[in-house]
């Protein structure tokens, strides 16, 4: 629970989801969506689930002050056809419709109700689907159906599902040409962060582009994927990749191998536990070999740590010498070392630390204070990435002497 909580900790994941930061996002989103509301559908990416249903119940709250303050001002129109334009866009705003996308989990009823969210009015609408319209249901294409499923009805342009918020479906392969506006809210890189963006890239008729808004600074990892993609550091490409070490002959990379696997395999005998245990024993034996192997790497964080590089470099050699011959005959024991360390995985994967982490998330909400930038909409004109040249961004990263590490700027 420690190491969990400790890596926890070393995300930016307590700023980005502090509740004074997301109010002003959500409220942002509702200023900019509800004024690009002529331009197509909408997908707002979060950095996990439980922000997900927050950022619903957030936007859905100012969503409804946004229509209130329009009706407000219907006395301000010019004239009659001034008049006309707000009240269809006071009547989209009534009909568009916003779901939250999250796959499911074990256990995440009682997850989200330390959060006092509810995930199962979310859950059925999954499970269930949308109404649809009625003006819909005369049209010969959907006779007889009452509802749909949300990815059929954020497909059709004219279904008010208008506003999908997800953490992780729908980033890649689902393609909706009326998608027009992108936000996101989540760390992206590489080839998720291109994949995700290019949702707003579909064609589709009276749309001129896709529009991008980025709360979290997402430029440098753009910059970084694209130079990627447009064909930086590798050969295939076009780019001159690293430098190749010479190879070694294959009895050394053996012997490497064995060294790697002697490593751990000594960690684990001074701590009266057993390699050879978890390779020939059966049944319940094995099992208890397994937690004497377990309870050896957790004597300390530090010694779990130190296990756990030790079998990540067993992993990496043996990947890399696949084509040797000779290597399979230590399957069995990459076999061992992968079950202790995938099982010491998911024992961190299970430790429960929601509650330690929303009390942190109170301490950091006090603590942050947001400023006021101009929304989005009211912005100078936006960056478009379409103009971008991709011949001089691959010289610029040729020439960086840190190659393999993030690209600042």
């Amino acid at each position: 629970m420690e190491q969990r909580l400790e890596l926890e900790l070393k995300r930016d994941h307590h700023i980005i989801t502090a509740g004074k930061r997301l109010n002003q996002v959500a409220r942002d989103f509702t200023h900019h969506y509800s004024t690009a509301w002529e331009s197509g559908k909408a997908m707002l990416v979060c950095i996990d689930k439980i922000t997900c249903v927050r950022m619903h119940k957030l936007i859905e709250f100012y969503w409804q002050e946004k229509v209130c303050e329009l009706e407000a001002q219907l006395l301000q129109a010019t004239d009659g056809q001034d008049e006309q334009y707000r009240r269809r866009q006071i009547e989209w705003m009534r009909q568009t419709q916003m779901a939250v996308l999250v796959s499911e989990e074990q256990g995440e009823v009682e997850k989200f109700r330390r959060w006092e969210l509810d995930i199962t009015p979310h859950r059925r609408l999954i499970k269930e689907g949308i109404d649809l319209p009625e003006a819909m249901r005369k049209q010969p294409q959907f006779q007889n159906m009452q509802r749909l499923p949300l990815d059929d009805a954020f497909k059709i342009e004219e279904h008010p599902f208008r506003g999908a918020i997800v953490c992780a479906m729908w980033l890649t392969g689902f393609d909706v040409p009326s998608l027009a506006n992108l936000y996101l809210d989540k760390p992206l890189k590489a080839h998720t962060l291109m994949q995700a963006i290019a949702r707003a890239n579909r064609v589709n008729e009276a749309k001129n582009n896709g529009m991008i808004v980025d709360y979290c600074g997402i430029l440098k990892n753009l910059r970084k994927a694209l130079a990627t993609f447009a064909g930086t550091g590798d050969d295939s490409r076009g780019g001159k990749g690293d430098e190749i070490e010479p190879a070694k002959p294959d009895e050394e990379l053996l012997a490497d191998l064995r060294e790697a696997i002697a490593f751990v395999r000594s960690f684990l005998e001074e701590r009266s536990a057993s390699l050879d245990g978890i390779i020939w024993q059966t049944g319940f034996a094995r099992n208890a070999e397994i937690l004497a192997a377990k309870e050896a790497a957790n004597e300390n964080d530090e010694k779990r740590k130190r296990f756990e590089v030790m079998c990540r470099a067993v992993f990496s050699k043996l990947k890399a010498y696949l084509t040797i011959e000779g290597v399979h005959d230590y399957r069995s024991d990459l076999n061992a070392i992968n079950i202790v360390y995938n099982s010491l995985q998911k024992d961190r994967e299970l430790a429960d630390i929601t509650d330690i982490i929303h009390q942190l998330h109170s301490i950091v909400d006090e603590a942050i204070v947001t400023q006021a930038y101009p929304n989005v909409a009211e912005e100078s004109a936006p960056y478009d990435i379409s103009k971008i040249d991709f011949d001089r961004l691959r010289r610029e990263f040729e020439h960086s002497p840190a190659k393999r590490t993030p690209y600042k700027i």
